[in-house]
């Protein structure tokens, strides 16, 4: 399962440690990467091996397991073609840009999803922040409803742009059963798009308190923020990197390290090295190619439940200290 960690000093000096580079290179092969891209090294080793059994013969693994000589000799080996490794030379730059453009494109889309979720989580602490100091004493009871829906918007957010399984939807329902009362519980529950149902609630809660004309339209400015959020969240979600794209740069990947060994055989010597040299090729270009497949929908990665907690466990804590002043 692919780690999603909220970075902390001692994590940060961690991935400093020049240790690091031993660390990644003993777990090359075990990686989430590695464990992503295996079906696809593998068929370019396999298919490396079949070239080089093709062009050697069955002569030299007869040897070596000891089979007998009529087995090697029913599959003798055949004169290998001259290929120039001058197309890989010229096409290797154009394989390059193709996976480096993806692989930014892809990171862009991550970082924009965490600089959302990051106003999210000043966003959330300001309306939080909002509700407890501007609505008067005499509607105490709103402050606590008021702290429960802002802590509840990123978690009602990341159900929205997650998977929204079973098991999603009964740790969304035990959430919020534990913060807020029935009546809004069962609104954003029976919501289709549950978001911008809780921003509705939380408005009529602003809009219920005693509070003047400016501190409301304060409080409605970071209610729109949080339309704007959601609907951002949605466009990056809904519209991947052009499939064209992506379709073609795992074609021209797959095709180019498919006929990598034809080329290989001839430069290299011995002749089997063919195989673990194309296995360890296409271990990193196949990876490379992964990882912007896998920040492209940057939710599944962004540490969404950590922040989650993270925001509602500073929102209550501001309501505890609020309760403690009266």
């Amino acid at each position: 399962r692919e780690r999603r960690d909220v970075f902390s000093y001692q994590a940060w000096k961690q991935h400093r440690s020049t240790s690091r580079y031993f660390k990644n290179l003993v777990t090359a092969f075990s990686s989430s990467l590695a464990r992503f891209v295996w079906i696809q090294v593998l068929a370019c080793t396999v298919f490396a091996a079949a070239v080089w059994l093709y062009f050697e013969g069955f002569g030299v693994v007869a040897t070596f397991f000891g089979f007998p000589a009529a087995v090697a000799s029913a599959f003798p080996g055949h004169d290998a073609p001259a290929i120039s490794a001058l197309p890989f030379s010229v096409t290797v730059a154009v394989l390059s840009l193709l996976l480096v453009f993806r692989t930014n494109q892809s990171y862009d889309r991550w970082w924009e999803a965490r600089k959302i979720w990051g106003s999210i989580v000043n966003k959330t602490r300001d309306i939080t922040r909002q509700g407890l100091t501007r609505v008067p004493p005499q509607q105490e009871h709103l402050k606590q409803p008021i702290t429960a829906l802002a802590a509840c918007f990123p978690k009602v957010l990341m159900f929205h742009l997650g998977a929204q399984d079973d098991q999603a939807k009964e740790l969304l329902e035990k959430d919020l059963t534990r913060l807020l009362p029935e009546n809004d519980r069962d609104t954003i529950l029976a919501a289709t798009h549950k978001p911008m149902t809780l921003v509705g609630c939380l408005s009529e809660k602003f809009a219920e308190a005693h509070i003047n004309p400016i501190e409301r339209m304060k409080a409605d400015n970071i209610l729109t923020d949080f339309s704007d959020y959601y609907g951002m969240c949605e466009r990056i979600l809904k519209t991947p990197i052009p499939l064209v794209y992506t379709r073609f740069t795992s074609r021209f990947l797959s095709v180019w390290m498919l006929l990598l060994p034809l080329a290989l055989y001839s430069q290299t010597n011995p002749h089997f090295l063919i195989v673990p040299i194309t296995g360890l090729i296409g271990l990193f270009l196949f990876a490379i190619a992964e990882v912007g497949i896998q920040i492209e929908e940057p939710f599944s990665i962004l540490p969404l439940q950590s922040i989650c907690d993270g925001i509602e466990a500073s929102c209550f804590e501001a309501y505890e200290l609020d309760k403690k002043k009266e």
